[in-house]
């Protein structure tokens, strides 16, 4: 049943394709002879008012075209604050490291206050170390220790040969003995030492 309906609507199709294939071929012959019949400055006219009119799909290709372009502005000005926001996660990342690097330096210190009893110190390094000095970042670690040190001795009014002699004594290093010698000749820096050791 149903291929007799698939066959009755593929005949009825020929049949209209035929029709109008013959419906066509008279028109045209027809628009054939008034083609030649009509003057070369109206082809010429109409030529030209038929490439002014747009089709419908103009329009579309249009709006694509100003999407597309849109699209490569934006995409070209993200591009731009990616390679801006390079250099800023770099001295972002550098910015880490030196807190990094210098609340290890604090830490170190305070291990050597703390060990010699140097409460005022201690408790200044302990606040020292969540506020690095930022102009500080360029330094490599002994400038740097030397800063802290510079500012603690500063801060709490400890001589900085006294600081120094506590941090070489705990270390164990050789430069205790030299530092020891110059202390010695100043009785106020023994008396100091010996408040600490007793």
């Amino acid at each position: 049943m149903q291929n007799r309906q698939h066959i009755r609507y593929f005949f009825l199709q020929v049949v209209f394709i035929h029709f109008a294939v013959q419906n066509s071929k008279s028109k045209f012959s027809i628009d054939f002879e008034k083609f030649h019949e009509d003057s070369q400055e109206k082809n010429d006219n109409d030529i030209k008012a038929l490439d002014k009119t747009k089709c419908s799909i103009d329009s579309d290709i249009e709006e694509i075209n100003e999407i597309y372009t849109k699209f490569k502005s934006s995409l070209k000005d993200t591009c731009e604050v990616v390679r801006n926001l390079i250099p800023t996660c770099k001295e972002i990342d550098e910015l880490h490291k030196f807190q990094e690097k210098w609340y290890l330096e604090c830490h170190k210190l305070k291990i050597v206050t703390t060990y010699f009893g140097l409460k005022a110190q201690s408790n200044e390094l302990t606040l020292l170390a969540k506020k690095p000095m930022i102009e500080k970042k360029r330094s490599n670690d002994e400038n740097l220790r030397y800063s802290i040190i510079e500012y603690i001795c500063e801060k709490t009014c400890l001589d900085i040969q006294l600081m120094n002699l506590f941090i070489y004594c705990y270390n164990e290093d050789k430069k205790a003995g030299r530092l020891w010698k110059s202390i010695k000749q100043d009785p106020n820096k023994v008396n100091y030492l010996a408040k600490k050791i007793i």
